[in-house]
């Protein structure tokens, strides 16, 4: 089941734009803050926020539907 869940996860991942994988990936697996995450992708931290939340709203909709 473990591993079934971790498929889905990754091929949902692979379906959000490049900037929602970039926010999750720093975010999640490199541990940046979202000011640092803004910082590097030039935007500022509510925005960053405001991009990761809707990021993860698009990929919980894509696990919930699969």
């Amino acid at each position: 089941v473990r591993n079934e869940r971790g498929a889905l996860f990754r091929k949902a991942f692979r379906k959000l734009n490049d900037r929602q994988q970039k926010i999750l990936y720093l975010y999640y697996y490199e541990e940046l803050t979202l000011k640092e995450i803004g910082t590097i992708l030039d935007l500022t931290e509510a925005r960053i926020c405001q991009l990761h939340a809707g990021a993860l709203l698009v990929l919980r909709g894509m696990l919930q539907g699969s």
